[in-house]
């Protein structure tokens, strides 16, 4: 009876193992890499996460300042990407490879504005949900030899004062 006992205990145990390792083997199916460009500033495919953000509103436009920062050999590898828009462009995808009479600028890294474009390919979305600010963005720029620069990125956040990487 007591064999009889212990196959049952073992099976249950057996039971109980596999239901553990199929809820965790489903459980962790889902990719944790959806936003792995979440809140950085990717520089010719070099991924910076974002440390400081400043969204400023007032006069019908707002001004982003988003800096990424890492540590590196030298010190502290920074990058600044700031924008300005107009309010009544949030929730739409600004084309920033063409002239347009949406008053928009681009500095840091790369400078442009709604007078002298980006590349083709360069856009800027921003969108608010009460004191949430999204921003994706993607800036291409060649230079007169031909070098081409390009910053991507998104941040999704509140306005984040610039913390040490």
């Amino acid at each position: 009876m007591k064999s009889n006992k212990t196959m049952k205990f073992f099976s249950l145990l057996a039971v109980a193992l596999v239901t553990v390792c199929a809820s965790t083997l489903f459980a962790s199916c889902g990719s944790d890499d959806d936003d792995k460009n979440s809140n950085t500033i990717v520089v010719n495919g070099q991924a910076v996460s974002i440390v400081g953000a400043s969204l400023n509103e007032g006069g019908g436009s707002l001004i982003g300042l988003l800096t990424a920062g890492s540590p590196s050999a030298a010190g502290i590898n920074m990058t600044t990407v700031g924008f300005t828009i107009p309010t009544n462009q949030f929730g739409k995808t600004i084309d920033l490879s063409k002239k347009s009479n949406i008053d928009w600028s681009v500095n840091g890294a790369v400078d442009a504005d709604s007078r002298s474009p980006l590349a083709e390919g360069s856009s800027l979305y921003v969108n608010k949900s009460g004191d949430v600010y999204t921003v994706k963005f993607t800036f291409i720029k060649k230079d007169p030899t031909g070098k081409t620069t390009t910053i991507s990125g998104s941040y999704e956040g509140k306005n984040l004062s610039v913390k040490k990487p």
